[in-house]
C-alpha cells in the first residue's frame, strides 16, 4: 500500500492546503481479478500490473485506451485520433484473446468489437484497472485465452461531492460531477459525465482542418452496504455518444458511428462462518452500434451479455483454501448482417485449490465449460511461487485456455461458418521479484503462448477477381501463432518523488499458412515506458513517455509501420482543501504519427492535446 512519508505527513497536519495522503507508486498493490479473492501481488504466482488512481484520475479527458497505452505490454492500435476505432493487443495476441471486464460485466461482444473499441469507455468513477498477463480461462472461460483486463469502480469510504470541468485543444471540453454518501456501513454513490471535441484528421491525405468530431457521455450509480460479514452492493454504468468517421470512396469525414453500452450488476457477500465466504453476482450488460452514412443500410449491431456465479471459498486451513464456483453466461446478438438472430449460453464449473505460507503460494484449477454449440471443454492451471528470502521470490505458471467462435464468425452472411471449432491456446511463463528496499522493486518475466485452431477469412470462390469485393470469403480455423516475450520492470518511491520503468518484448510467429514464419501485423517487437514524478500532496508535476519500435502492416511483412515515441506531462495544485487546479499535456512535442496503413495512406495520431482543469469538492 502506498506509504506516507514524514514530510507528507507534517505537511497534513501543518497546512491547509494539503488534502490527501502523497500519491506514490504502489510497490504491492493488491489485485482480485486473478484468484476472484483479493491478494497482493507478492503473493501471485502470474504477471498482474495495477493502474492505480493517481494514474486514472490525473486527465479526465483520457478514456481507456490512453490509460492503457501507458502499459508496456499492450499495445493500441488506432485509426485516427480521438473518438476513432481501437484493437487491443496484450503481450502480442489478437484483440479477441483479451476478456474485457468492468465490475465483474463481461464487456467482450459477439462481433469482436470489445475490447477492439476502447476509446468509448469512460473511466469515470473507476479507481482501478487490474491486467492479468496470460490465460485466465480456469477463472472466466472463454475470451480470456491471452489475458484479462478489469475495471474496478471505487466503493466510497466517506461522504463527499465533487464538479469538475476541463477545457482544452480542438475544442475538447470534459464535464463531470459525482457524490458519495456514507452512513453506518451503507454507502450510495452517483456520478455523470461528458466530453466532445471536434477531434483530428483522421488519414493523412487529409488537411488538418478536415476534423473528425466525436462526443460521448454518460452515468454511473452504486448503492450498497459493507460490514465485515456481510457486503451487497447494485450498480449501473451508462456510456453513450457518436464519432464522425470516414467514408473510404470519398475520402471525407461525414459518416457517423452511434454507440450506446450499460452494464447492471449485483454482488452479495456473507460469511457464514469465519472460514467460509460465499459470494453470488449477476451482471447484464448491452452495447449496440449504428454506422449511418447516409446511403448505405445501417449496420447495427445489438449485443447483450448475462453472466451469473455462484462462488464458495473455504479456508479448511490455516494456509489453504478451496474456491468452487459455478457460471452461467448467455450472450445475445442480433445484427441486419446475420443470416439469423442468435445466441449462445454456457455453464462452467471450476474448482481451484491455493496454499499460502511465508516461502509458498501456489494456485492450482480445473475448469469444465459445457457449451450448448460447441460442447464439453476442460481447461487447467497451475502456478507456484517461492520466497527465496522475503524480499525475492520466483515463480511459474502454466495453463491451458479456450475461445468460442464470437457468433458473427459462426453466421454472419459474409464469411459465416457454423463448422468452426473453438480456438485454444497453451501458455508457460516464469518469472521473479525483488524488493531492494523498502522503497524499490524490479521484477522480471518470460512467457510462451501456442494458439491454436485460429480462425481466419479463406477465400473459397472467384478468388481471383481483380475486385476483391467480388471475392467469397469463409471463416475456417487454420492459424496456428506461437508468442515468445517478456517484460522487466523497475517501481521506486521515495519521500515524495517517484518513478517506474518498464521494457516488453514480444515476438509473434504465424505457425501456418502462406504467411509462415512471419511476423503478426501491428506487434512491436520492442516497448519501453517510464513515469516520474513529484508529489508533496499540494503541489505535484509528472511526465510519462512511452516508445515502440517499428512494427509490420501486413501479415505478408512487406510494409511496416516506423518506430515512435510519445511523452505527456501533468501538473496539479490543491489551491486549498477544496479547490484543484490541473494540467494535462498529451505528446507534448506534437509529433504526428502514422499508425495503420490505409492502401497507401496513413490512418494518424491525434497530435499534441493540452487542456487545464478545475476540481471544486467538498
Amino acid at each position: 500500500m502506498p506509504k506516507r512519508t514524514l514530510s507528507a505527513s507534517i505537511a497534513l497536519l501543518l497546512s491547509p492546503l494539503a488534502v490527501a495522503e502523497t500519491p506514490h507508486v504502489e510497490l504491492d498493490p493488491i489485485n482480485i481479478t486473478v484468484s476472484r479473492s483479493p491478494q497482493a501481488i507478492s503473493q501471485t504466482p502470474a504477471r498482474v500490473s495495477v493502474i492505480g488512481e493517481r494514474e486514472i484520475t490525473q486527465n479526465p479527458t483520457a478514456n481507456l485506451s490512453d490509460v492503457l497505452k501507458k502499459e508496456a505490454s499492450i499495445y493500441i492500435k488506432q485509426t485516427g485520433g480521438i473518438g476513432q476505432g481501437t484493437e487491443l493487443y496484450l503481450r502480442g495476441g489478437l484483440p479477441t484473446h483479451t476478456l474485457l471486464l468492468k465490475d465483474g460485466a463481461r464487456l467482450n461482444t459477439q462481433n469482436g468489437f470489445s475490447p477492439n473499441y476502447t476509446e468509448q469507455i469512460s473511466l469515470n468513477g473507476v479507481n482501478r484497472i487490474e491486467i492479468v498477463k496470460g490465460a485466465s480461462s480456469v477463472q472466466y472461460g472463454t475470451d480470456a485465452i491471452n489475458g484479462t483486463i478489469q475495471l474496478i469502480s471505487q466503493t466510497p469510504t466517506q461522504t463527499h461531492a465533487f464538479a469538475t470541468a476541463v477545457f482544452g485543444e480542438n475544442d475538447t471540453n470534459h464535464y463531470s460531477a459525482g457524490a458519495d454518501i456514507v452512513h453506518n456501513g451503507f454507502f450510495a454513490q452517483i456520478n455523470g459525465q461528458r466530453l466532445d471535441s471536434d477531434g483530428t484528421r483522421i488519414l493523412n491525405t487529409q488537411h488538418k482542418a478536415q476534423k473528425a468530431g466525436f462526443d460521448q457521455k454518460g452515468f454511473g450509480a452504486k448503492l450498497g452496504y459493507d460490514s465485515t460479514l456481510h457486503k451487497a452492493h447494485v450498480f449501473y454504468h451508462q456510456n453513450e455518444g457518436n464519432n464522425i468517421y470516414m467514408d473510404y470512396n470519398t475520402q471525407q469525414n461525414n459518416k457517423v458511428r452511434q454507440f450506446k453500452n450499460n452494464s447492471t450488476g449485483v454482488n452479495l457477500e456473507v460469511t457464514p462462518q469465519n472460514n467460509l465466504t460465499v459470494n453470488a453476482q449477476y451482471a447484464l450488460s448491452k452495447d449496440t452500434q449504428t454506422w449511418v452514412d447516409g446511403t448505405d443500410t445501417p449496420y447495427q449491431p445489438n449485443n447483450k451479455n448475462t453472466d451469473a456465479n455462484l462462488i464458495a471459498r473455504w479456508h479448511f486451513t490455516p494456509n489453504q483454501n478451496l474456491l468452487a464456483g459455478v457460471a452461467y453466461s448467455k450472450n445475445q446478438y442480433k445484427t441486419n448482417i446475420l443470416a439469423a438472430h442468435t445466441k449462445i449460453d454456457s455453464l462452467g464449473y471450476y474448482l481451484q485449490h491455493q496454499y499460502q505460507s511465508d516461502k509458498v503460494n501456489t494456485q492450482l484449477g480445473v475448469r469444465l465449460e459445457d457449451n450448448d454449440r460447441f460442447g464439453n471443454h476442460t481447461v487447467g492451471q497451475g502456478s507456484i511461487r517461492y520466497h527465496i528470502t522475503p524480499k525475492a521470490s520466483v515463480y511459474t505458471n502454466i495453463g491451458s485456455s479456450f475461445k468460442a467462435p464470437y457468433l458473427d464468425q459462426l453466421y454472419s452472411k459474409w464469411g459465416g461458418n457454423t463448422e468452426l471449432k473453438p480456438e485454444k491456446g497453451l501458455s508457460y511463463e516464469i518469472g521473479a521479484d525483488y524488493f531492494i528496499d523498502d522503497d524499490t522493486k524490479v521484477y522480471v518475466s518470460a512467457f510462451q503462448n501456442k494458439l491454436t485452431n485460429l480462425i481466419s477469412s479463406v477465400c473459397i470462390d472467384k478468388c481471383d477477381s481483380a475486385n476483391s469485393w467480388e471475392r467469397i470469403n469463409q471463416n475456417q480455423n487454420i492459424d496456428k501463432t506461437q508468442l515468445t516475450g517478456g517484460e522487466v520492470g523497475v517501481t521506486w518511491s521515495k519521500d515524495d518523488f517517484y518513478a517506474s520503468a518498464e521494457y516488453a518484448y514480444v515476438a509473434t510467429k504465424n505457425k501456418s499458412g502462406a504467411n509462415q514464419d512471419k511476423e503478426l501485423p501491428y506487434r512491436p517487437k520492442h516497448t519501453g515506458t517510464l513515469s516520474v514524478g513529484y508529489d508533496n500532496g499540494v503541489y505535484g508535476v509528472g511526465t510519462s513517455m512511452t516508445a515502440h519500435s517499428k512494427s509490420f502492416a501486413d501479415r505478408a511483412n512487406t510494409s511496416y509501420v516506423r518506430g515512435y515515441y510519445t511523452a505527456d506531462l501533468n501538473a496539479h495544485w490543491y489551491v486549498n482543501s477544496n479547490v484543484k487546479l490541473f494540467t494535462n499535456i498529451k505528446n507534448y512535442w506534437g509529433t504526428d504519427h502514422k499508425l495503420v496503413d490505409n492502401f497507401g495512406s496513413w490512418y494518424m495520431s491525434g497530435g499534441r492535446q493540452a487542456n487545464i482543469g478545475i476540481t471544486v469538492s467538498y
